[in-house]
């Protein structure tokens, strides 16, 4: 149905698509986050500030953006126009 491929890596992914605001993101855009000096991580934006991702310790689950944890390391959001 769709087909919009994306690079592998977060580093990767990060350097495509086009960069929006947090305030403005929307179903299906990826947030982009900051978890150690050289560790990076995405999620799936689903709306009312959750975003889905794969968790190493809780496999894939959903997340607040607003968390306090999650909103320190939110560096980018992108959204992938589709073709």
């Amino acid at each position: 149905m769709f087909e919009h491929s994306l690079p592998r890596t977060t580093r990767q992914q990060i350097k495509t698509g086009d960069k929006i605001s947090l305030a403005t993101a929307d179903h299906g855009d990826l947030i982009f986050f900051k978890t150690g000096s050289t560790r990076y991580h995405v999620g799936i934006y689903i709306g009312e500030k959750q975003f889905m991702h794969a968790s190493s310790s809780k496999g894939v689950t959903i997340s607040r953006v607003d968390n306090p944890y999650w909103s320190a390391r939110v560096i980018d959001v992108r959204r992938y126009p589709l073709q």
